[in-house]
């Protein structure tokens, strides 16, 4: 499902002109995602909609709202990783970043502050973080695909 809804911005974005009008109809579109809580599909319909629509409103929009969502991510993706270093493997729930789970040898948190990560972090735990590391590696870029 989610390859579609990728499929279906990218298709958007790909046969409009640069104009506002186009640029604010891939931002709405963006903006649905995010909505349904699509928050890695959102993060990369905001930034190839900077990227296509560079000089207008629509793309400072998309951009404005890509730039939480990174941090977020990034926040997320740094304390799972900094969590299974030091336990030997990702959390089970969100809530063990933040306070040191039972019987849990190794813990040294806590990793991030209870708001810190946003929609991610309950990505991170319900994925117990697989999901960042298959999504974006090391380098924490989005995929260029869209």
């Amino acid at each position: 499902m989610r390859l579609l809804i990728v499929f279906g911005i990218a298709l958007a974005l790909a046969g409009c002109d640069k104009s506002e009008e186009d640029a604010r109809r891939a931002l709405t579109a963006a903006q649905a995602v995010q909505n349904e809580g699509r928050m890695f599909v959102a993060l990369e319909a905001f930034e190839a909609i900077g990227k296509k629509y560079p000089q207008t409103t629509a793309a400072t929009d998309a951009m404005n709202a890509a730039r939480p969502l990174r941090q977020q991510f990034v926040a997320a993706r740094n304390a799972c990783d900094s969590y299974a270093l030091d336990v030997g493997e990702p959390p089970n729930e969100v809530g063990d970043l933040y306070r040191n789970p039972p019987g849990v040898k190794g813990w040294r948190g806590p990793y991030a502050a209870p708001g810190q990560l946003g929609q991610f972090g309950q990505w991170a735990a319900a994925t117990r973080c697989d999901l960042f590391k298959e999504r974006w590696p090391a380098d924490n870029q989005p995929s260029a695909n869209l």
